[in-house]
Protein backbone atom coordinates (compact mmCIF):
# COMPACT_ATOMS: atom_id res chain seq x y z
CA UNK A 1 0.00 0.00 0.00
CA UNK A 2 1.78 3.09 -1.47
CA UNK A 3 1.52 6.18 1.36
CA UNK A 4 2.56 9.59 -0.60
CA UNK A 5 5.37 11.23 0.79
CA UNK A 6 5.17 14.40 -1.78
CA UNK A 7 3.40 14.74 -5.06
CA UNK A 8 5.47 17.38 -7.58
CA UNK A 9 4.92 18.40 -11.15
CA UNK A 10 8.36 18.81 -12.73
CA UNK A 11 9.26 18.54 -16.27
CA UNK A 12 9.93 15.83 -18.79
CA UNK A 13 13.04 16.57 -19.05
CA UNK A 14 14.10 16.48 -15.29
CA UNK A 15 12.29 12.89 -15.12
CA UNK A 16 15.17 11.06 -15.02
CA UNK A 17 17.67 12.60 -12.15
CA UNK A 18 14.27 13.12 -9.70
CA UNK A 19 14.36 9.33 -8.17
CA UNK A 20 18.25 9.38 -7.92
CA UNK A 21 18.00 12.73 -5.86
CA UNK A 22 14.92 10.93 -3.93
CA UNK A 23 16.65 7.76 -3.61
CA UNK A 24 19.85 9.48 -1.69
CA UNK A 25 17.11 10.76 0.85
CA UNK A 26 15.59 7.25 1.37
CA UNK A 27 18.94 5.47 2.16
CA UNK A 28 19.79 7.82 4.82
CA UNK A 29 16.36 7.00 6.80
CA UNK A 30 15.41 3.83 8.49
CA UNK A 31 12.26 3.49 7.28
CA UNK A 32 11.40 0.63 9.17
CA UNK A 33 12.14 2.18 12.26
CA UNK A 34 9.41 5.08 11.43
CA UNK A 35 6.59 3.94 13.32
CA UNK A 36 3.22 5.20 11.96
CA UNK A 37 -0.57 5.11 12.96
CA UNK A 38 -3.64 5.62 11.18
CA UNK A 39 -6.30 7.07 12.86
CA UNK A 40 -9.35 7.25 10.18
CA UNK A 41 -10.82 5.70 7.31
CA UNK A 42 -11.23 8.18 4.39
CA UNK A 43 -12.13 7.89 0.61
CA UNK A 44 -11.83 10.12 -2.71
CA UNK A 45 -14.93 9.78 -4.79
CA UNK A 46 -15.13 9.47 -7.87
CA UNK A 47 -18.89 9.39 -9.81
CA UNK A 48 -20.26 6.37 -7.94
CA UNK A 49 -16.98 4.55 -7.27
CA UNK A 50 -14.08 6.18 -4.83
CA UNK A 51 -10.50 5.24 -3.47
CA UNK A 52 -10.27 3.85 -0.19
CA UNK A 53 -7.59 4.33 2.34
CA UNK A 54 -6.79 5.13 6.12
CA UNK A 55 -5.52 8.90 7.03
CA UNK A 56 -2.02 8.14 8.59
CA UNK A 57 -1.13 10.51 11.74
CA UNK A 58 1.43 13.18 10.99
CA UNK A 59 4.73 12.47 13.01
CA UNK A 60 7.88 14.40 13.45
CA UNK A 61 9.66 11.73 11.63
CA UNK A 62 7.44 11.46 8.74
CA UNK A 63 7.15 15.52 8.99
CA UNK A 64 10.97 15.51 8.55
CA UNK A 65 10.67 12.67 5.90
CA UNK A 66 8.18 15.36 3.72
CA UNK A 67 10.35 18.32 4.58
CA UNK A 68 13.83 16.52 3.09
CA UNK A 69 11.87 15.00 -0.10
CA UNK A 70 10.90 18.13 -0.66
CA UNK A 71 13.77 19.42 -0.50
CA UNK A 72 15.64 16.88 -3.29
CA UNK A 73 13.14 17.59 -5.65
CA UNK A 74 13.00 21.68 -5.44
CA UNK A 75 15.23 22.30 -8.38
CA UNK A 76 13.44 19.82 -10.56
CA UNK A 77 9.93 21.18 -10.20
CA UNK A 78 7.26 23.31 -10.86
CA UNK A 79 4.50 23.36 -8.24
CA UNK A 80 2.80 20.75 -5.71
CA UNK A 81 -0.02 21.51 -3.02
CA UNK A 82 1.22 23.00 0.12
CA UNK A 83 -0.92 20.87 2.66
CA UNK A 84 0.58 17.32 3.57
CA UNK A 85 -2.38 14.79 4.09
CA UNK A 86 -1.02 11.46 4.83
CA UNK A 87 -2.40 8.55 4.06
CA UNK A 88 -2.60 5.07 2.91
CA UNK A 89 -4.39 4.36 -0.11
CA UNK A 90 -6.72 0.98 0.53
CA UNK A 91 -8.67 0.34 -2.56
CA UNK A 92 -11.56 0.96 -4.46
CA UNK A 93 -15.53 0.37 -3.35
CA UNK A 94 -19.07 1.98 -4.36
CA UNK A 95 -19.50 5.46 -2.45
CA UNK A 96 -22.07 3.29 -0.71
CA UNK A 97 -19.94 1.31 0.52
CA UNK A 98 -17.86 3.69 1.51
CA UNK A 99 -19.96 6.31 3.00
CA UNK A 100 -20.42 2.70 5.69
CA UNK A 101 -17.61 2.30 6.34
CA UNK A 102 -16.68 6.13 7.51
CA UNK A 103 -20.10 5.79 9.41
CA UNK A 104 -18.79 3.10 11.25
CA UNK A 105 -16.28 3.06 14.03
CA UNK A 106 -12.42 2.93 13.59
CA UNK A 107 -9.65 1.13 15.76
CA UNK A 108 -6.63 3.23 15.34
CA UNK A 109 -3.98 0.73 14.58
CA UNK A 110 -0.09 1.30 14.32
CA UNK A 111 2.55 -0.02 11.15
CA UNK A 112 5.50 0.82 9.78
CA UNK A 113 7.56 0.98 5.93
CA UNK A 114 8.32 -1.88 4.29
CA UNK A 115 9.95 -0.02 1.81
CA UNK A 116 10.15 3.47 -0.44
CA UNK A 117 10.42 3.79 -3.95
CA UNK A 118 10.22 7.01 -6.44
CA UNK A 119 7.83 6.34 -9.14
CA UNK A 120 7.57 8.68 -12.11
Amino acid sequence: MPLPGIRRWRPTSCSNRTPGCVEKVLAGIRLGDMELEAIRYCYIPSQEIGLAGVVVKPTPALLGLQAALIEAVAPFTKASGEHFNPHVSTGVASRKDLDQMLAGPFVSFGFAFSGAAAIR
